[in-house]
């Protein structure tokens, strides 16, 4: 993900750490490290930096969201462990749509996406709200999403790794 800067701001899963490397590629920064107290990264996967700075990273193995201040401190933490509603069963990707003020997150094992506001309140969640019957390949359906962004035009784009597929939703 890139920051308003033009940094790119990654994730480094077996290291466990964000990093962020300016445009010539050289290491400006980096925060993390093995763990899952707050502030520490537990497998993290995905990342998204908003407008205002702030760095989103989905923890593959911790089973939640956390969010960085540019300088990497920690600005708060979405989520844990299970099936209810604002709990993950491994977050991964992470998308943004400034205009709307939404977080998108892929709930990897529970195939599903959650939308979230800028405040952390829990929207909805798509395209199954808890029931698991939306599991599966038919259309409108998912199951093992990875990776979630958002078009200009505001479509949510999922890449499906269970059923091998880029698919797109158009939800409110």
């Amino acid at each position: 993900a890139l920051d308003r800067a033009g940094n790119l701001c990654v994730t480094e899963f077996a290291g466990r750490r964000v990093l962020v490397f300016d445009r010539d590629l050289a290491l400006v920064r980096e925060w993390g490290g093995p763990g899952l107290d707050v502030g520490q990264l537990e497998q993290p996967t995905g990342i998204g930096v908003r407008d205002d700075g702030t760095v989103i990273v989905g923890e593959a193995g911790g089973n939640r969201v956390q969010l960085f201040a540019p300088d990497g401190t920690i600005a708060g933490v979405w989520g844990k462990f299970g099936v209810d509603p604002g709990e993950f069963g491994s977050a991964m990707g992470i998308g943004i749509h400034e205009d709307l003020g939404r977080v998108y997150v892929a709930d990897h094992v529970n195939s599903r996406i959650h939308v979230y506001d800028f405040d952390g309140e829990l929207l909805f969640m798509f395209p199954n709200d808890g029931d698991f019957t939306q599991i599966g390949s038919e259309p409108g359906q998912m199951w093992l999403p990875g990776g979630v962004d958002v078009a200009p035009d505001g479509t949510i784009l999922v890449v499906d790794t269970g059923n091998r597929i880029a698919a797109s939703f158009d939800v409110e």
